[in-house]
């Protein structure tokens, strides 16, 4: 999904110059861009807290 927000970025800024988009369809582009690599951080670092509470119930490294 991340690789795909970068995309239309990239997209939206070519559609901007050359005139096709409104700087604010950019923005919002962005915006969204931005909303994703956030959540993506906050999944991954919630996912590493659980693997970290589930390692200290069984008291082994769990996946290394």
């Amino acid at each position: 999904v991340l690789p795909l927000t970068r995309q239309a970025v990239a997209s939206s800024r070519s559609a901007y110059l050359s005139g096709r988009i409104d700087y604010s369809t950019v923005l919002s582009t962005i915006n969204r861009r931005f909303q994703m690599e956030i959540s993506y951080a906050e999944a991954l670092a919630a996912h590493e807290s659980k693997l970290a509470e589930l390692e200290a119930l069984v008291g082994t490294e769990i996946g290394k």
